[in-house]
C-alpha cells in the first residue's frame, strides 16, 4: 500500500494585515459568536509576533490563542466535556470553536473526495470532522468518543469501495446494534461481528511483527485497540494501513499529526490490546 499523503488542516498566512481595533471587539463579551471572525483578526506589528512565536510558528499559535481565550471566556455555550480536550489535544481546536453553531447545522455527506485523495490507499477520515464528528456517541460526541466506527468506516469503504459506509452511516449502525456501550466507547465485537454488515470479514492477530506485516502484504488492513501510551490515557481504536522499512503507517482518526508519523513496531508492541486484520 501506498503511504498516505494528507494536506494539512492549519492554514498559514503570507502576509500580516493591520486591523485597528479587532482585539478590542475580541475582548468586549457583549459580542455576540456572529460578530466575531476570527480569521480577519490579524497581528499588527513584529512585537505581537515574537510574544506568540512557538517554535518557529507565528500567526497560527497567534490565532490558536484567540480562539481558546474565547472559549474559556463563553463557558455557557460550549460542553465542558469538550473544552477539557483542547490541553489534551490541539488538533481539536478549531472543532470545539465551531461547536455553537456547527454542532446544528445539517451536512450533505459526501466522502468521494476523501476516497480520490486516497490514492488507492485506505482513506483517512477523521473523529472531529465536522460532516460527523458532532453525532451523538455514547456519553458524548463522535469527535471523542466514536473512534471505533470511524476507523472501521476507512476499513470497509477500502475493501468494499462502498462510499455509504461513512463514518455517520457506521456511527448509526454501532448505535443500533448496541456496539456502542455509553462510558466506555465501542464493544470490540464491532470489529469482528458488526464488521460483517458492510460485507466484511475479520481475523484477530497476534502481536507480532510478522503478522502484521503478513496481514498488511495480503492486503488486509488491521484495526488496533491501543492501550495507554502515545496514542490514548484509556483506549482507543487505530488503523494500520501499510509499512516501510522505518515502520508502520497509521491512521490514526483523533490526529493528523499521529497519521503523519510512522510508527517502528518496538514503539506500538507494547500499547497493542487487540488487533484485527480485514477482507
Amino acid at each position: 500500500m501506498q503511504r498516505l499523503v494528507r494536506n494539512s488542516a492549519i492554514t498559514l498566512f503570507t502576509s500580516l494585515l493591520v486591523v485597528g481595533g479587532a482585539l478590542y471587539y475580541f475582548n468586549d463579551k457583549n459580542n455576540t459568536e456572529s460578530d466575531l471572525n476570527i480569521d480577519e483578526i490579524v497581528v499588527e506589528d513584529e512585537a505581537d509576533i515574537d510574544a506568540v512565536r512557538v517554535k518557529g510558528t507565528t500567526q497560527n499559535v497567534y490565532f490558536s490563542t484567540i480562539k481558546e481565550n474565547y472559549i474559556y471566556e463563553n463557558p455557557e455555550i460550549y460542553p465542558e466535556n469538550l473544552v477539557a480536550l483542547i490541553e489534551k489535544n490541539p488538533e481539536i481546536l478549531d472543532f470545539v470553536y465551531n461547536y455553537p453553531t456547527a454542532h446544528l447545522a445539517n451536512y450533505d455527506i459526501d466522502i468521494s473526495s476523501d476516497v480520490e485523495s486516497a490514492m488507492g490507499d485506505v482513506p483517512y477520515f477523521s473523529q472531529f470532522d465536522a460532516r460527523w464528528g458532532y453525532m451523538e456517541y455514547g456519553t458524548g460526541v463522535v469527535g471523542y468518543t466514536g473512534c471505533g466506527p470511524v476507523a472501521l468506516s476507512m476499513v470497509a469503504v477500502y475493501l468494499t469501495g462502498n462510499l455509504e459506509f461513512s463514518p455517520d452511516y457506521v456511527v448509526r449502525y454501532a448505535i443500533d446494534n448496541d456496539y456502542c456501550i455509553p462510558g466506555n466507547g465501542t464493544a470490540w465485537s464491532l470489529m469482528y461481528e458488526g464488521c460483517e454488515a458492510f460485507g466484511i470479514s475479520s481475523y484477530e492477530l497476534t502481536n507480532s511483527e510478522y503478522a502484521m506485516k503478513n496481514a498488511l502484504d495480503n492486503d488486509e488492513p488491521i484495526i488496533c485497540l491501543m492501550g495507554p501510551g502515545d496514542f490514548t490515557s484509556e483506549g482507543h481504536f487505530i488503523v494500520l494501513t501499510g509499512y516501510s522499512d522505518e515502520g508502520f503507517y497509521v491512521n490514526d482518526p483523533y490526529s493528523v499529526t499521529r497519521s503523519n508519523t510512522v510508527w517502528s513496531y518496538d514503539q506500538i508492541e507494547n500499547q497493542i490490546n487487540a488487533m484485527w486484520a480485514f477482507y
